[in-house]
């Protein structure tokens, strides 16, 4: 009887989780993406029991409740995985990598508290190792959360070079081809991220020009000011009599003329870096705009997203 207790406790959640595959048929779609995954026997396990099923809108947002983040793609709830269907050709690889995601949180609930112990410390030492990348993303799940995100998260966003030699052997247990699964994270996160790239860019550009701009106006107003007036002292003084020779009028008036040519290039150098500065603003709200076309096509509580 106790060899029988062990042998139970033991293959437990190998059992249930043939108990939960049983009757499940994935679509050819979801099936497709299962198979480009590229699973090992245990993550096809997970995945099958897991019932993994690709929804529109309205089913998704009423089978992942409470999950109200616009950047929401998935969710693991009730021990069923719902990827939101993205119909959006740019963003290819984004099913297969949400799918992923929620495959490591449904294998996190099927690991004891020791295995989870076992790799937390390494998922703490790549989190700070690129904090940069993850910081904005783990600041909304709360400290009981964190761990589960993490090992999601790092599982399929982060480069497996980055992985400590424990992890790349736990992650190594689903999936066999680690480098792949972080490929589709890459191709269509490059998406956004090259729009926020070029928006930093330009964000720069603008300000450094206006900077110049509003410099070299200053500058231009005053020598245009100080202009008219010495034009107004030289016709001034010409109606008075006050110069004494033609030759003396004309060299006078030829440094005015001079300076009025000057100013005239610098008036037209202006008004290129204004346009500059235009041209800039507009491809900074064009990006914006875009940016926000993607978002709202992987967002399931817009009404209608974007289908580019």
């Amino acid at each position: 009887m106790f060899v029988l207790a062990v042998l139970t406790m033991i293959y437990h959640s190998t059992i249930t989780d043939y108990l939960m595959a049983i009757g499940y048929e994935p679509t050819s779609e979801m099936s497709g993406i299962i198979e480009e995954l590229q699973l090992s026997d245990y993550g096809k396990r997970v995945m099958m029991a897991s019932r993994p099923e690709i929804q529109t809108a309205d089913a998704f947002n009423e089978n992942c409740p409470g999950y109200t983040d616009s950047a929401t793609l998935g969710c693991y709830y009730a021990q069923r995985i719902y990827v939101y269907d993205v119909q959006n050709a740019e963003l290819a690889g984004i099913k297969q990598a949400v799918t992923a995601h929620e495959l490591l949180h449904a294998v996190w609930s099927r690991m004891s508290e020791n295995q989870r112990q076992e790799i937390s410390d390494d998922l703490r030492t790549v989190y700070r190792q690129n904090m940069a990348q993850l910081k904005a993303h783990m600041e909304i799940y709360d400290k009981d959360e964190e761990l589960d995100e993490l090992h999601s998260v790092i599982g399929t966003e982060i480069s497996p070079s980055r992985y400590t030699t424990d992890l790349k052997k736990h992650y190594s247990k689903f999936f066999t081809n680690l480098e792949k699964v972080h490929g589709y994270y890459a191709k269509y996160s490059e998406k956004f991220l090259a729009i926020q790239k070029r928006n930093d860019e330009l964000n720069k550009l603008i300000k450094d020009n206006q900077a110049k701009l509003d410099s070299d106006t200053e500058t231009y107003l005053a020598k245009y000011d100080q202009l008219n007036k010495d034009i107004d002292a030289f016709n001034e003084k010409n109606a008075r009599g006050g110069f004494t020779s033609e030759r003396d009028f004309y060299a006078e008036r030829n440094v005015l003329v001079a300076r009025r040519n000057a100013l005239q290039k610098d008036y037209d150098a202006l008004i290129a870096l204004t346009n500059q500065v235009n041209d800039y603003i507009n491809e900074y709200n064009q990006n914006l705009t875009r940016s926000n076309q993607l978002y709202d096509s992987v967002n399931s509580r817009v009404e209608k997203p974007s289908k580019l």
